[in-house]
């Protein structure tokens, strides 16, 4: 594996004029090879173009020789930096790896220019250019009006709209300060806002995770601004107001002086906190206030709160694989008018384990559907009483196939039903 790097930076040099008018054919285990090449090239200089045959970043069954090229990626920042065209070409009955459709989201992070592929050629094309998704052929085969329109809910106590996938930060944002660490996150948030996403939720309990955000917000400067979630996490009125203070400051870099919601982190000292989320709403400090629990033994408690309070969020635990909510939680949350988020919409990755080496099905399309990442989200928003599930993930690749889930239909009762008895 060390050899075919190596011999690409050898053979490809460092003459910046020259690589400007380079372009490189790269196959299989060759566009591994050129991605590591280009993050070792040298800040500025950029590669004319690739054309890249059969890439892949998962193989179905690899083998002893492949396993090396499954390991760490290259720094996938550095790479997109280093060139200025790429294409990819992917087939859809490829033998040794059968998800050309995620492999196709995975290639968006990389790619400059737009083009559209023909139909029946190529099983998947993804380029971005100046924040510009077109997605796989399926999605590229959308109509107009779904291909492009961003799906969003209103938060019911006021009418305000708000994109149906946000941005989780549990563990992928609790980074320390150097470019390195961040430039996955910093490529996470700009995707995120170019697609029209808003709601990013994180809590003092995620280490480091609200003061990355806010720097990297105030790196970013999107608009429209983004709308901020965090928590409350301790106990006593004194420490409790101590926290959030500190926690505006960690994430408002952008001068509003406020975060958009305050929620009660697991009910934690919710007596105390309570009326005093109430008193930040009414002198503007935030503008809604919620509750959160990630037990299902605690989704009895939620439901009473929901019905007894007058909350405008509550998050909570709801999957494919785990729809306790829906006896009673989510019935509450659409009766009362409180708007729902959605934790571990994907089960700490559990959901993807159940269905490695399965094909998405042919049905999916009918929905719009064109990954796995999409067929849990978009059966997630298929309930009414969902307002926005927040996924979190480092991925730029991940993200891209998440925001998909925000475009086109949603699957029907009699096709959630085929969703459920596929996963049993």
């Amino acid at each position: 594996m060390v050899a075919w790097p190596a011999a690409s930076t050898e053979a490809l040099g460092e003459d910046a004029a020259q690589l400007a008018n380079t372009y490189v054919l790269a196959h299989s285990v060759g566009c591994q090879a050129l991605l590591r090449c280009l993050a070792s090239l040298p800040d500025g200089v950029k590669l004319g173009g690739a054309l890249c045959v059969a890439g892949w970043w998962q193989i179905d069954q690899p083998w002893d020789s492949i396993r090396p090229w499954l390991g760490p990626l290259p720094q996938l920042a550095r790479v997109r930096a280093a060139m200025s065209r790429l294409m990819v070409l992917l087939s859809d009955n490829d033998p040794f790896t059968a998800d050309h459709a995620a492999n196709g989201q995975r290639a968006i992070f990389f790619n400059m220019r737009t083009e559209l592929p023909r139909r029946g050629l190529l099983g998947g094309l993804a380029l971005i250019g100046a924040g510009v998704f077109l997605g796989t052929q399926r999605t590229a085969a959308l109509p107009p009006d779904r291909r492009t329109k961003m799906n969003t809910r209103k938060i019911p106590k006021t009418g305000e709209e708000l994109p149906v996938i946000g941005l989780g930060t549990w563990q992928t944002f609790d980074v320390g300060p150097s470019p390195a660490e961040r430039a996955s996150l910093l490529e996470v948030l700009r995707l995120f806002f170019a697609q029209g996403g808003r709601l990013i939720d994180s809590s003092p309990m995620y280490g480091r995770a609200e003061a990355v955000v806010g720097e990297l917000l105030a790196e970013l400067r999107p608009t429209p601004a983004p709308f901020l979630a965090t928590k409350v996490w301790t106990s006593g009125r004194l420490k409790g107001e101590e926290q959030m203070r500190r926690s505006v400051e960690r994430m408002d870099r952008l001068g509003r002086g406020q975060v958009d919601l305050m929620q009660v982190h697991n009910l934690l000292d919710l007596r105390t906190h309570l009326p005093v989320l109430r008193e930040w709403k009414a002198a503007g400090k935030i503008r809604y206030l919620g509750i959160t629990h990630y037990s299902l033994q605690q989704l009895d408690e939620l439901e009473r709160l929901v019905r007894s309070e007058q909350l405008d969020f509550v998050q909570l635990p709801y999957s494919l694989a785990v729809r306790d909510a829906e006896k009673r939680l989510l019935p509450a949350a659409h009766a009362t008018g409180t708007a729902v988020l959605v934790m571990r919409p994907f089960e700490e990755c559990a959901l993807f384990r159940r269905v490695r080496g399965l094909t998405l099905p042919s049905w999916a399309s009918d929905f719009d559907c064109t990954s796995w990442a999409q067929f849990f989200l978009k059966f997630i928003l298929s309930h009414p009483a969902v307002t926005c599930p927040i996924p979190a993930t480092a991925s730029p690749a991940h993200m891209v196939d998440n925001l998909q889930a925000v475009l086109g239909r949603l699957p029907d009762e009699k096709i959630r039903q085929r969703m459920i008895q596929l996963l049993q």
